[in-house]
């Protein structure tokens, strides 16, 4: 049984995963998301791939594109392992992952923390401008 704080944490990606659909723009490396329906129950390599990107962004800033593109991929073989969609199982395990390799202690307080605070860099911001009203959904910038 999994401890229900991890899972509320988990539902958070999931949900921003599997109910909108997200346009990655390899040029100017932005990511924009577009409305859609809500979605299956499962995440496809490209959904995954583009959810790994961005949380690599703000863990290994230092990272090249093509060597995390190479690393997401080789993880998506054993994250979804061997199915072609990733079920929210697999999923919770490929955040329960991250977490513990990337946490300094054993501890799902931190584990939580730690998805939690990747989460809020990851998602977009909707910024509207003071003067003219004009509104545009934005990442957070990361600073290297």
């Amino acid at each position: 049984m999994m401890d229900p704080q991890f899972e509320a944490v988990c539902a958070r990606f999931w949900q921003l995963m599997t109910q909108e659909s997200i346009t990655v723009s390899v040029k100017d490396k932005s990511l924009k998301r577009k409305s859609a329906p809500p979605k299956k129950d499962s995440l496809c390599f490209e959904e995954y791939s583009s959810l790994m990107t961005r949380i690599y962004r703000v863990l290994a800033p230092l990272f090249r594109e093509q060597e995390v593109l190479r690393e997401v991929t080789q993880e998506w073989i054993s994250d979804a392992a061997g199915c072609k969609e990733m079920t929210l199982g697999l999923f919770q395990k490929t955040l329960f992952r991250i977490a513990h390799s990337w946490g300094t202690h054993v501890d799902i307080d931190e584990y939580c923390s730690l998805l939690n605070k990747v989460f809020d860099r990851i998602t977009h911001r909707r910024v509207v401008r003071g003067n003219t009203g004009f509104s545009e959904d934005v990442l957070p910038s990361l600073v290297v």
